[in-house]
């Protein structure tokens, strides 16, 4: 690894240890279904940075009291959309926001890279015959299967993805 790399990951994990803090909190509101406030996880998104993200996330998600399907879900979702800001978005900062109202868990991803709306991309073409220029689009594909609501919005600079799992009969 090169001295730019090492910086990289030097500052991911500087980043990422002092990702939550007491002042990053933000109110989801009554009715909160574990707790009152959502911690706030923030990196710079580079491959250093996705065992921070995890640990966050899972962390967050034990805190919730989600089943172990519903964590599942979650987060292979949020691995998809984390990998694919580090690889596409040339952002410089990512956010990380996990909300639960008691009826959904939602995660919301802001990043401060170029303005990309993954919901306008085709979907994959399954079933055919595949070469290099058709892979890709499959995880944004499996994302919105397994999430009740996926939105975009751009605001003041930054996309910002939110994805919705809708609580269920069964947890």
């Amino acid at each position: 690894m090169d001295k730019s790399g090492k910086e990289k990951v030097g500052a991911a994990s500087h980043a990422t240890e002092q990702a939550v803090r007491p002042e990053d909190t933000t109110a989801v509101g009554k009715g909160a279904s574990a707790r009152p406030e959502a911690a706030v996880f923030q990196a710079m998104p580079c491959m250093a940075s996705i065992a921070q993200m995890t640990a966050f996330l899972e962390g967050q998600l034990q805190e919730m009291e989600q089943s172990e399907q519903r964590r599942n879900k979650l987060m292979i979702a949020a691995d998809e959309i984390y990998s694919n800001i580090i690889h596409y978005s040339g952002a410089a900062h990512v956010w990380l926001r996990c909300t639960g109202d008691g009826q959904s868990l939602s995660l919301v991803f802001r990043d401060d890279g170029k303005p990309y709306d993954p919901l306008q991309a085709d979907a994959p073409a399954i079933g055919t015959a595949a070469d290099e220029d058709s892979i890709g689009g499959f995880g944004i594909f499996m994302v919105r299967k397994m999430m009740d609501r996926v939105e975009y919005r751009h605001e003041d600079g930054c996309n910002v993805l939110t994805l919705t799992l809708a609580r269920t009969k069964q947890g």
